[in-house]
């Protein structure tokens, strides 16, 4: 009966009425481990450059978000001085450095020179610079009666990979923005 399963029967007609033969399974065993070698060989550096860029742009966002907390720290202080809490000093270049160091000492690139700070005062229209020089003085509307003081924090932020770049099939990655900069004007009476 097994026989007879594995035989062609063959119609009236010339066609075949009955069971054909079925390639084993276990033969192309080989030839799907290949492909399953040669596709892993393909992705892998796609993932990896999916990882490193990832990484990349999760260290960007962090330094956007560490500068934009030590530009509102130092306008704060610079607006507060020694009314607020505990009393610290009068706000002055070498203080504002200091804050500046503290809150951005964790990131890459991190030096005595970058970031720039510039932090100016417009009191009734008469602009003073505590650190860099003011460019661009914010306007008071109502400067007879505040205040402003405006801070300009800019960061330069070096990435992993600059740009990545393969000429061969037209693929262009731009580069993350590397200049990161903050502006924060804060008035008191």
């Amino acid at each position: 009966m097994l026989r007879d399963r594995r035989r062609v029967n063959k119609d009236r007609s010339g066609g075949s009425a009955g069971y054909s033969q079925v390639p084993c399974p276990r033969s192309r065993g080989n030839a799907r481990n290949g492909q399953a070698l040669l596709e892993l060989t393909l992705v892998t550096p796609i993932l990896f450059l999916l990882l490193v860029l990832a990484i990349d742009f999760g260290g960007w966002l962090y330094a956007w978000v560490e500068v934009a907390n030590a530009t509102r720290a130092v306008a704060n202080y610079s607006i507060l001085g020694p009314h607020s809490a505990g009393g610290p000093v009068t706000p002055n270049a070498g203080a504002i450095t200091s804050l500046v160091a503290t809150d951005l000492a964790s990131l890459p690139n991190y030096s005595s020179t970058n970031p720039s700070v510039v932090v100016c005062w417009n009191n009734n229209g008469t602009v003073s610079s505590i650190t860099g020089t003011c460019s661009s003085p914010s306007l008071d509307p109502e400067s007879s009666t505040f205040i402003a003081v405006s801070v300009d924090l800019t960061y330069t932020y070096t990435p992993l990979i600059a740009s990545f770049n393969i000429p061969a099939f037209h693929i262009t990655l731009p580069s993350l923005p590397t200049t990161i900069h903050r502006r924060v004007v804060m008035r008191f009476i």
